[in-house]
């Protein structure tokens, strides 16, 4: 008997153990869920201490492609050539880490992936004096940045940096710009010479690479209503054909193609892509675009075929035809790069830098930024056949989709 009490007391203490444990970790996760964010954040070692004769800009969450990491320190920006109007060089220190949030005379936020609180790693109390900047790089459509529409980050932003050209600090894929000096007679005949032997090699029609498949662009619709055409073979996840060396795809382009497809995954406003970039670049492709950019305000005159001034893919086939049979038009099409030049993207970092001291740093206030990025940028495919028949209600489905999506 007695035996058998010392157990009930024993398993009765226990009981009473563990109903506080439950209890303990119930009120945890309830205070977890009220600060809905993680409040320690990754790191080893002592926090550094904020400098006193720099800007500290924390660049939050930035991928590794970007080689923050590398830029790290007070000499991340040294070679800035932006001076005050004393003629003092502006000094601004980078730093990756977020536990140094609080310090920051400015976070930019790499917003991409973020749809909850807990995806940030410290709680988005703005500190007096701070400047938020909103960064992005993909289209409303595939950023997946909804977090910046909570209550949290209204009327926190003082400026966005991204491919937009309304924004701030402007980061587009791609920037083109008047040559100092004109290309030489001698210069603009031999690249004619190499263009019109490239002309006579090129036996394929067009080409597309693509493995986002079923974007809201619909892009792979607009891709085989053109094919009842003209030929266009597709590389990628998303067609028959393969080619994964980057180097030996660029110059099967150049040897074999006379046209290649830039089409975006998504209608967005100024949305332009790494992929236009590399084929303005080699000049020995004509690019055909599609997408929510006025390409007239990007790239030079008579650069580009953009699907957008076609009535239809039937119209656009059409051109093309005309084109792959007419050695001169071909060629023409190349003119530009006589007196403009293709550039890769420019990080506006030191332009950033040298607005920091500038007094005025901080009184932009964006109410909703989400809103701003997000709220009427992206546009529904109204040019294929489809999108007639399915009529009124169909596009404004599409309407719907790209902005959700």
């Amino acid at each position: 008997m007695s035996t058998i009490m010392l157990n009930f007391k024993v398993l009765k203490r226990l009981m009473i153990v563990l109903f506080f444990c439950s209890l303990a970790l119930i009120f945890g996760a309830l205070h977890y869920h009220r600060q809905g964010v993680n409040t320690q954040v990754p790191g080893d070692g002592d926090i550094p201490p904020k400098p006193t004769d720099a800007k500290l800009i924390l660049f939050s969450d930035f991928p590794d492609y970007y080689e923050m990491e590398g830029r790290q320190g007070s000499n991340g920006l040294a070679h800035c050539t932006e001076r005050s109007p004393q003629g003092q060089r502006m000094k601004c220190e980078v730093t990756v880490d977020n536990r140094r949030f609080r310090q920051a005379d400015a976070v930019i936020f790499y917003t991409h992936g973020k749809t909850q609180m807990n995806d940030l790693d410290f709680v988005p109390e703005k500190q007096p004096g701070t400047t938020w900047t909103f960064f992005a790089v993909e289209s409303p459509v595939n950023s997946k940045n909804s977090l910046f529409n909570d209550a949290a980050f209204h009327h926190k932003f003082n400026s966005t940096m991204g491919y937009r050209t309304d924004s701030e600090f402007w980061h587009g894929y791609i920037r083109t710009q008047r040559r100092q000096a004109p290309l030489s007679a001698e210069e603009s005949a031999a690249q004619e010479v190499e263009l019109r032997r490239l002309f006579r090699k090129k036996s394929k029609m067009a080409a597309i690479f693509v493995s986002h498949c079923g974007a809201v662009s619909r892009r792979d619709e607009y891709v085989r209503e053109l094919q009842k055409f003209i030929p266009v073979d597709v590389y990628g996840k998303c067609g028959p054909l393969k080619c994964e060396d980057g180097v030996a795809c660029n110059q099967m382009l150049k040897d074999d193609y006379k046209f290649y497809l830039a089409f975006e995954n998504s209608h967005c406003f100024d949305y332009v892509t790494e992929k236009l970039l590399r084929i303005l670049s080699d000049k020995s492709v004509v690019p055909v675009v599609r997408g929510g950019a006025d390409y007239s305000r990007l790239v030079p005159k008579n650069s580009v075929l953009d699907t957008s001034t076609f009535s239809s893919p039937a119209h656009l086939a059409a051109r093309l035809k005309e084109l792959a049979a007419d050695e001169n038009r071909w060629v023409q099409m190349f003119q530009w790069s006589s007196s403009w030049e293709v550039k890769g993207p420019d990080l506006p970092f030191c332009k950033y830098c040298h607005h920091l001291f500038s007094q005025e740093r901080s009184s932009n206030i964006y109410p909703n930024v989400y809103q701003w990025w997000s709220k009427g940028t992206c546009y529904p495919v109204r040019d294929l056949p489809s999108a007639v028949k399915r009529g009124r209600l169909s596009s404004f489905m599409d309407a719907v989709r790209s902005f959700y999506n």
